[in-house]
């Protein structure tokens, strides 16, 4: 049985504020990764317990190699898609279930360093008319590959979140968040127990839980923190002026800060959505 676990890193037990999250140099940001392999290790560890047998890990924060720093410190049975470029791209349908690791809110909800894409950048993203965060745009796409999420990990807010999308998935909030900055957090080693349990049980209830599927057409609308950043795509003004789109022809201006981006599958517009990222 093979798991693809997404990670991120704000969603960890003991990380609050964003002076933990980068920086090669930095005390603080060395133990949030720490944390995290830990997490991840327990998540393995349980879902072994259950009958899992393979692991693929896509690090899913900042620069997306920041683990192979921590490779030592996580389970030697797991392989890892790391590097520049689109993890989804290494998935199949040969996998049985998803888990996503260390999970923030999206934008404007009142998590534990909430945030869509770019903390600076984005202000929100919808999905086919349906607001979502990352863990929506990664469920999705699983989803389309007939891979359910069963196991979500992070702040309660980011939970709450996924219950109305994904079906059946265990959830552990390892902390909650009162502000931004400012949050309540399990202690790690209490954390690492509540997703080593989780795990388990995710495995064992697959039969229950299903992929979250989403019908065509579509699209996805990023809304943008100023014009500037959807001027980079669609550079000739709102959508209503009749002009095309000839280097992005598949992105519509909505509005002055709002893009529409359009795609056959889900796995493309993803696609599509990380190569925007990497222009901004």
């Amino acid at each position: 049985m093979k798991i693809f676990i997404v990670t991120d890193l704000e969603g960890v037990a003991g990380i609050s504020v964003d002076q933990q999250l980068n920086g090669i140099d930095n005390p603080y940001y060395r133990k949030a990764r720490e944390f995290l392999a830990d997490e991840i290790n327990a998540a393995v560890t349980g879902a072994k317990e259950a009958g899992a047998t393979e692991f693929l890990i896509a690090d899913g924060h900042g620069s997306g190699y920041d683990m192979m720093l921590d490779f030592d410190r996580i389970d030697a049975d797991v392989t890892f898609v790391t590097g520049k470029g689109n993890p989804m791209d290494a998935v199949d349908d040969s996998f049985s279930a998803a888990f996503i690791i260390g999970q923030h809110p999206r934008k404007g909800v009142r998590g534990s360093l909430e945030h869509t894409g770019s903390h600076m950048v984005n202000q929100g993203m919808w999905l086919n008319d349906i607001e979502v965060g990352e863990a929506g745009l990664f469920t999705s796409v699983l989803g389309e590959k007939n891979i359910p999420l069963a196991l979500l990990t992070g702040d309660e807010e980011t939970i709450k979140e996924m219950i109305p999308l994904a079906n059946g998935f265990v959830g552990v909030a390892v902390k909650r968040g009162i502000t931004r900055n400012l949050c309540v957090t399990l202690h790690p080693a209490t954390a690492r127990k509540m997703i080593k349990d989780g795990a388990c049980r995710a495995i064992q209830s697959l039969s229950s839980i299903s992929p979250w599927k989403l019908s065509p057409p579509f699209t996805l609308v990023i809304k943008y923190a100023a014009s500037e950043f959807a001027e980079k795509y669609a550079p000739f003004g709102l959508c209503d002026t009749g002009k095309e789109n000839t280097l992005f022809p598949y992105i519509a201006r909505v509005n002055e800060n709002t893009l529409r981006v359009t795609a056959p599958t889900l796995h493309e517009l993803y696609r599509r959505y990380y190569l925007m990222n990497c222009v901004v």
